[in-house]
């Protein structure tokens, strides 16, 4: 008793360092924690003081139910209105901070799978992870590499009960997590390592290229490459239609607006390319990638390239005539005034015309002329608008008018020249055209007398290739999203307009396995020929046409698959399945990983798959070039395998599932560039 009242006030101060120490530092060394998607719950693993400066540290290890959602996913740690979770594609971290007052969020968002991939978070093995907060940074480790550190802001000290998983149902976490611990500092362990590079997988460029060299010099050119690739197997019974270029040929074939040019040289390297694309990957000619600047080359008595092309299309009648046309770009911009057509003569000078609808018709004439004169037919033309232009003219449903009244001047004109000529506008029946602002299209526009999409797929940089957002950044979700609009009306079929990216540093596009492996999704989901699309950036950055003219010869061995009449029937009279989630919008067959699409179509007791294995960046990571996987379609359990490039799958369920039941279709498709495209089957896995 005596010790007892002797050292109070020293016991006093041991019990209170007591209490802080279980306030600031949380151990749960040694314990695990199961959660389960099944009876989702949150538990208790005590309460710390966040003094702004932190660690988080566990090991989790994945179970057969773990997902990464974009729309959901799975909540690790709540602390507060703090929490850690993964939402694809990011492991989210997310504190709070004061701003005069005020109370706001501050979310960091680290891609992960820039380093090791969603497939390895999800391999059902343990992964540790570390999640470290300073005063103005945050970072992240998985197995002691630094997967990300990104700016954050300060976060004042504050005392709050940790939650370990959640019961809410959109983020309910599955797997184990064990060895967790809280420490109030921000702790370096001297074991980390740099975030690796990885490797990058030369056989996704082109022969002779050394990656990040930028040197085409060794790689063979545009005609060369295309004499060199494989033929697409095309059917016998070929019921496609050919595919319609929305790559420049001009540029392609040598021209360069910033060096001297040999004209005579790119004209007939233009020829040569046209009959290549036309006779061997099923494109048609493009004798008029732009109306007015045909017209405004041929009065002016200059280099016509278009011209060449015609030249060359006149030896195949029977391979269509696309022609391009972009209201904007013809000078000056409309509105278009009426003028009656009766009193337009050849000879009526353009300066009478302008602002009048009838410049159209002018230019309408002069391509009539010219293909008249080389004896191409000007029936059934395919013409496609570029209508980007709508915002140009006020944008809304005002825009729109103008743009419709416009362009329906324009069709008045096409029509009375060219007899059935076949018409679209790039980009209809794409998500936004949907949406609650009403935008129009005028008239009936019809490619080959269909209604159909030509919704644009641009997946400049690999990891876009999920995405919902516009522009050059439109992946498989926003196709989903459209293709649901799509289907409300009645259209089963579509063709778009994809392209794997056009940055001047290839390593950053997509390459062309997994392009392919796109490719082949959007075959399955309706797509029965395609716009190749490239932008060639101009100026001293241009990009060299060998590192890009193999993407028209992708979308034919696409094509190439579908043109079986078996599996025509199955794409243009059967019906696109819903995906597991049975969302509206979603067509994914849940194959095991967020990195893995599937889809299917249905038509009777037959099914046609088609699966593809995507990264998320430029480097292999050890990403498996062949994975199996177990899907569930229309409650059959398919044990079929998935690769970067396409890999299709037929089954027909009136027959027992068995070891040719599903099949594996060998496709046209193997691993890399078409130059590295060997007859060996390593390279097809």
């Amino acid at each position: 008793m005596k010790f007892i009242e002797k050292n109070y006030p020293s016991i006093l101060i041991f019990m209170v360092a007591i209490c802080i120490a279980i306030l600031v530092k949380v151990d749960c060394h040694g314990q695990s924690y199961t959660f389960s998607q099944k009876n989702g719950k949150a538990i208790n693993v005590g309460t710390a003081t966040m003094n702004g400066e932190y660690t988080l540290s566990m090991t989790y290890c994945a179970d057969d139910s773990a997902h990464f959602y974009q729309n959901g996913g799975m909540i690790l740690i709540e602390f507060g209105a703090n929490r850690l979770y993964f939402e694809a594609p990011h492991l989210v971290f997310t504190t709070q901070y004061d701003d005069h007052g005020i109370t706001k969020d501050d979310v960091v968002k680290f891609e992960l799978v820039d380093v090791i991939g969603y497939s390895v978070l999800m391999d059902k093995k343990p992964h540790k992870l570390i999640i470290r907060k300073s005063a103005n940074k945050k970072e992240v480790l998985i197995d002691n590499i630094l997967c990300g550190s990104e700016l954050s802001k300060p976060q004042a000290s504050f005392t709050n009960v940790i939650w370990m998983g959640s019961g809410r149902v959109d983020y309910k976490l599955s797997g184990t997590i064990s060895d967790f611990k809280y420490s109030p500092s921000f702790d370096v362990s001297p074991n980390e390592l740099p975030q690796p590079k990885g490797t990058i997988d030369t056989l996704e460029y082109a022969s002779g290229y050394i990656p990040f060299s930028n040197d085409w010099r060794n790689v063979p050119s545009p005609t060369e490459q295309y004499d060199l690739y494989a033929t697409p197997p095309y059917h016998k019974k070929n019921y496609c239609e050919y595919h319609s270029l929305m790559i420049e040929l001009k540029y392609m074939s040598g021209y360069n607006p910033q060096v001297t040019n040999d004209y005579n040289k790119i004209a007939q390297t233009g020829k040569t390319l046209s009959t290549q694309l036309a006779l061997k990957f099923h494109c048609g000619f493009r004798v008029s990638s732009n109306l007015n600047a045909l017209y405004s080359d041929v009065t002016s008595n200059q280099f016509s390239f278009d011209l060449a092309v015609m030249d060359t299309a006149k030896y195949y009648p029977n391979i269509p005539k696309d022609i391009g046309t972009a209201m904007s770009q013809s000078s000056p911009i409309p509105p278009y005034n009426p003028y009656p057509l009766q009193n337009i003569t050849s000879t009526t000078p353009l300066s009478i015309l302008y602002p009048n609808r009838v410049v159209a018709f002018k230019q309408g004439q002069l391509l009539k002329a010219e293909l008249e004169v080389r004896g191409i037919s000007i029936n059934g033309l395919r013409h496609t608008e570029n209508r980007e232009v709508m915002g140009w003219m006020g944008g809304g449903l005002t825009g729109t008018e103008i743009f419709n009244t416009n362009y329906n001047y324009f069709l008045d004109s096409m029509r009375s020249l060219f007899p059935n000529i076949y018409t679209t506008g790039y980009d209809i029946y794409s998500m936004y055209f949907w949406n609650e602002n009403g935008l129009k299209w005028p008239q009936v526009l019809q490619m080959t007398n269909t209604n159909r999409s030509t919704i644009s797929l641009y997946m400049e940089y690999q990891k876009i290739w999920k995405t919902k957002t516009w522009g050059e950044k439109r992946g498989g979700d926003f196709r989903d999203a459209s293709l649901q609009a799509e289907l409300a009306t009645g259209n089963k079929t579509s063709t778009p307009y994809p392209s794997p990216g056009w940055n001047g540093q290839v390593e950053k596009n997509m390459q062309p396995s997994n392009f392919a492996g796109m490719l082949g999704i959007y075959i399955v989901e309706g797509a029965t020929f395609f716009y190749p699309a490239f932008f060639t950036i101009g100026g001293t950055g241009i990009q060299d046409p060998k590192s890009y003219c193999y993407i028209p010869a992708m979308c034919a061995y696409a094509q190439a698959f579908l043109s079986h009449p078996l599996y025509w029937d199955i794409i243009t009279k059967g019906e696109l399945l819903q995906g597991t989630t049975g969302a509206i919008g979603d067509f994914n067959q849940w194959s095991g990983s967020i990195e893995i699409k599937t889809v299917a179509r249905k038509y009777g007791a037959l099914y046609l798959i088609a699966t593809t294995h995507q990264k998320w960046n430029v480097w292999n990571y050890s990403m498996p070039r062949k994975l199996n996987i177990n899907p569930t379609i229309d409650r059959y359990n398919l044990p079929i395998f998935t690769r970067p490039q396409t890999t299709y799958w037929f089954f027909d369920s009136s027959k027992p599932i068995d070891s040719t039941n599903p099949k594996h279709l060998t496709s046209s498709f193997f691993r890399g560039h078409p130059l590295n495209w060997k007859s060996t089957n390593n390279l097809q896995d």
